[in-house]
């Protein structure tokens, strides 16, 4: 779903791109127990360098609680 909204988004604002991103990072870290050298490798974080993905989980992590 959020993959769907992430692609479809993606023509008509970007500045929501990266919030989808995150939020997406959120799920695969939190409930797929994925690691962060697991989740660059995937499609959609192509562009975004491993180091940075810790960066954009706490930014999440913390406006979600």
């Amino acid at each position: 779903m959020i993959r769907y909204r992430l692609m479809r988004t993606a023509k008509r604002c970007p500045h929501q791109v990266s919030r989808l991103h995150r939020e997406l990072l959120l799920h695969l870290k939190d409930r797929g127990g994925l690691k962060y050298r697991e989740i660059a490798k995937l499609p959609d974080f192509a562009g975004v360098k491993m180091n940075s993905l810790g960066s954009l989980y706490r930014h999440q992590k913390s406006k979600t609680s």
